[in-house]
């Protein structure tokens, strides 16, 4: 299987690092570039063509937004997903994002660096999902106080939700507990 690739693009020299090591740790092939600019130039003089472009918003002299419009200018990297990490996490940026189709927007204050190379693995497929029904007869209260508990159970389900839905079965309390873990919409 071949690695993932990513430009990570950042003009935080310390934030772009943090990245740096942790995608390569994860076995991807990396690239990084101070701004928009760089980005392009990056991936046209070295001919890389990365799975996902990973990228902060404002940074002269081109930030990610003119970038992303650079990009679909371009047939070869047009496609290409797009992830913003932004540290201000402002509401017309989160929209504008939206509307350039980029594929999720991370504000930097409230997702970890660990959270977001998670995330990253979800949009390039890396990531699995799992779903796990289980049915229990027990009683409400036990079966609620299980739904409660099912991340002590379950901790390799990361991002796991639990729905407990009602299953009379033969006159008896039953519960349907459905375990999702799954990449976030």
């Amino acid at each position: 299987m071949e690695k993932p690739k990513i430009l990570i693009v950042d003009d935080d020299g310390f934030v772009r690092q943090i990245y740096v090591s942790m995608f390569d740790q994860e076995g991807f092939i990396v690239e990084d570039a101070t701004d928009g600019k760089n980005a392009i130039d990056i991936m046209r003089q070295k001919n890389f063509l990365p799975d996902v472009i990973f990228t902060g918003i404002k940074m002269p002299p081109m930030g990610g937004f003119e970038m992303i419009e650079e990009l679909k200018k371009d047939e070869q990297r047009k496609d290409i997903p797009v992830v913003i990490s932004s540290h201000r996490g402002d509401e017309n940026d989160k929209k504008r994002a939206q509307e350039m189709g980029v594929k999720d927007f991370l504000i930097s204050y409230i997702i970890t660096p660990k959270e977001a190379v998670k995330r990253i693995r979800e949009i390039i497929g890396m990531e699995r999902v799992y779903r796990l029904e289980v049915k229990m007869v027990m009683g409400a209260h036990d079966a609620d106080r299980f739904v409660k508990d099912y991340p002590l159970l379950f901790s390799s389900m990361q991002n796991a939700s639990a729905i407990l839905r009602p299953d009379h079965e033969n006159g008896r309390n039953a519960f349907r507990v459905v375990f999702i873990d799954q990449p976030r919409t």
